[in-house]
């Protein structure tokens, strides 16, 4: 739980921030573990209740996650990941962003 509210102290600070492009990415801190299910944090929001740059950040924070050695687990392969990004579709991750990054993702580096 404690790590959840990191959500919110980013919000916070961005809101804080005199620099207004800043400003304006305090929803997207605050709303990137939302799911499109509702099943995401901190406020449970689904579908179009998500902010859409926060349901981008989403889906590409999962990929980096994902794609990247952690203290908790090792990486997945890039060809993994895309899979399970996109057997979220609908569920985790709002749809039309999962077909968006289904068409660039292999212009990304792993």
């Amino acid at each position: 739980n404690i790590i959840k509210q990191h959500t919110i102290v980013g919000r916070d600070m961005l809101k804080a921030s005199p620099h207004v492009p800043l400003q304006r990415g305090s929803t997207v801190a605050e709303q990137h573990h939302e799911r499109y299910d509702g099943s995401g944090y901190p406020h449970g929001l689904k579908g179009s209740e998500i902010y859409t740059p926060a349901a981008i950040v989403a889906v590409v924070d999962s990929y980096d996650a994902m794609t990247s050695d952690r203290p908790y687990q090792k990486a997945k392969s890039k060809e993994d990941v895309v899979k399970e990004i996109a057997s979220m579709s609908g569920t985790l991750y709002d749809p039309k962003v999962v077909d968006a990054f289904l068409q660039v993702v292999e212009d990304f580096h792993q």
